[in-house]
């Protein structure tokens, strides 16, 4: 499906009062900032956060090991979900208009890889890069227009699609086996591309600005929009299939289990769909005022043999409900605001928080107590981490690579083992927080 590229003016008005709303609804938590993202691959977390991105190692459970961190040149600030390659290179956009490439194997660390002539777009980079190994590319959208391919190893542009008619912020999804990429856009568009070519197959207008990633599951697109709207989408055509409208926008990727879509608004209202009609099957209000929910919900088996979803929410909060109905089993209070998606590994909930001295922390859900914390890095740890050598293991996720379909826990390797030794650091920051405090 062809279309003229001319934007139109009420698309400018709606672009200008999407920027507004995003500042008043705390989008954004400080004017031009953002939050810290993650990404899991094989034993290890991701994280992207101001001026530096971070790894941290879970697999043997107990305080995980900060064991390699980088930082950008000028100290430009990374907000956007980190990807990383089979490889193990590590790739994130910026906002001082540049996407970094680091590999957490080389001697010294902390460095851009040699190789990586880094693409330079005309605004800030908002949203995550998505790899594909395959093709060996890097695909990312820009935040005034477009997607781009890039070649992972030299950051050369392979392929453009200029076709959207105002940014992109959100990860695109790839299905490798009809070689279509997915992408939503602020100007309320999803396009369908040629992963090779970035050519258009079809684009479908939905009723407000992507942010989220969709999900892709059983040739289905589910896609949540800023204005109040979960859709479900025909992947091969485009047709829209169903449309609940919620209490509030949708920014998270829904997550898929046992028949069930659980996912979260902005105004904090907790649902769990049908995905074959998108009809309610339970829904839980804020009325306790816990705040937006603005990353995707995860879910866990408890010691008592109940399956249940995680939440994190904007007002420093916590909770877990039964996935069989959504009744509510516990909550707990939290330092500080939780943006991010929810992941799960071994008995412990994962996630970022808005403060430096916590800013990727684990729950047990179990004893619904904080396990660990890691606080920002600091230029000690960049030094500290930069002369350790690191033999690269064999990949089993890449980052934002693997389609997200079923995302509510870790894979089995995300448990499997984990450097033994813990720095000085993060044994006092276990310590100071075996003062948990206690469930609501």
């Amino acid at each position: 499906m062809l279309r003229s590229l001319n934007i139109r003016p009420r698309h400018l008005l709606y672009g200008a009062a999407v920027l507004v709303a995003i500042i008043l609804s705390s989008c954004a938590p400080l004017p031009g900032e953002g939050w810290a993202n993650l990404t899991v691959s094989g034993s290890h977390i991701y994280v992207a956060y101001q001026e530096y991105v971070f790894r941290v190692d879970t697999s043997q459970g107990g305080i995980p090991n900060l064991d390699w961190v980088a930082k950008a040149q000028n100290n430009a600030h990374m907000y956007a979900v980190p990807a990383v390659a089979a490889n193990g290179n590590v790739y994130v956009g910026a906002y001082d208009k540049q996407i970094y490439a680091f590999s957490p194997y080389a001697i010294p660390r902390e460095q851009n890889i040699s190789s990586w002539a880094p693409p330079v777009a005309n605004d800030k980079y908002n949203g995550g890069a998505l790899i594909n190994d395959a093709l060996g590319v890097l695909y990312v959208g820009h935040s005034d227009k477009g997607v781009y391919a890039y070649d992972l190893a030299t950051g050369a542009q392979k392929a453009v699609f200029d076709g959207t008619r105002f940014g992109v912020w959100a990860t695109p999804v790839l299905d490798a086996e009809t070689n279509t990429l997915y992408v939503g856009s602020v100007d309320h568009y999803i396009y369908a591309l040629n992963a090779e070519t970035l050519e258009l197959k079809w684009e479908t207008q939905l009723t407000g600005s992507i942010y989220g990633t969709p999900l892709l599951a059983n040739g289905t697109l589910y896609i949540g929009t800023f204005d109040g709207h979960l859709y479900s989408v025909n992947a091969e055509t485009g047709e829209i299939k169903n449309d609940l409208k919620t209490d509030g926008g949708v920014w998270a990727t829904p997550v898929l289990e046992n028949d069930l879509l659980y996912f979260g608004d902005l105004k904090g209202t907790l649902f769990a769909v049908n995905p074959a009609d998108l009809s309610v099957k339970y829904r839980v209000a804020d009325d306790q005022s816990f705040g937006s929910i603005r990353g995707s919900v995860a879910l866990a088996t408890d010691q008592e043999g109940d399956r249940i979803v995680l939440v994190g929410s904007e007002n420093k909060s916590l909770r877990a409900y039964r996935a069989s109905d959504l009744s509510y089993k516990w909550g707990q209070q939290t330092e500080d605001r939780i943006l991010s998606d929810l992941i799960v590994i071994g008995d412990d909930v994962i996630f970022t928080t808005m403060s430096n001295n916590q800013l990727l922390t684990g729950y047990n859900y179990n004893t619904r107590n904080r396990s660990w914390n890691i606080a920002k890095p600091t230029e000690d740890d960049l030094k500290r981490t930069a002369s350790i050598r690191v033999e690269p293991p064999t990949p089993t996720v890449s980052g934002a690579t693997a389609t997200p379909e079923v995302t509510a826990e870790a894979t089995p390797e995300a448990t499997a083992a984990v450097t033994a030794e813990a720095t000085e650091a993060a044994t006092a920051t276990a310590a100071a927080t075996s003062e948990a405090t206690p469930a609501q």
